[in-house]
């Protein structure tokens, strides 16, 4: 992942992710999950993927196809909507 990637949070509960990707390997593939915590460091919930493809509503997924090519990665997610104005910060955790 590069510099610059950014998670953006609104009070209405949606919540966007826009940063770019790549792997050393082909047919690979980034998963993610982005943590909402307060102000000493307790997880209060996830970004939900809404489109999940599996049962983990919390995992973003992005394909990545050639190891020579950066990918733009932009998804959608969702927040519960009474916990914005508790969270202090994020806990990203993703890996190839």
């Amino acid at each position: 992942m590069f510099h610059g990637a950014t998670w953006t949070l609104n009070s209405n509960g949606t919540a966007s992710f826009d940063g770019t990707v790549t792997s050393s390997d082909d047919k690979d593939a980034w998963l993610m999950h982005a943590d909402l915590l307060d102000s000493n460091g307790a997880v209060m919930g996830s970004v939900i993927n809404p489109n999940a493809i599996d049962n983990d509503k919390a995992k973003f997924i992005k394909g990545l196809p050639n190891h020579r090519d950066q990918y733009r990665w932009i998804v959608s997610g969702k927040i519960d909507p009474n916990l914005f104005g508790k969270i202090n910060s994020m806990r990203l955790r993703s890996h190839c």
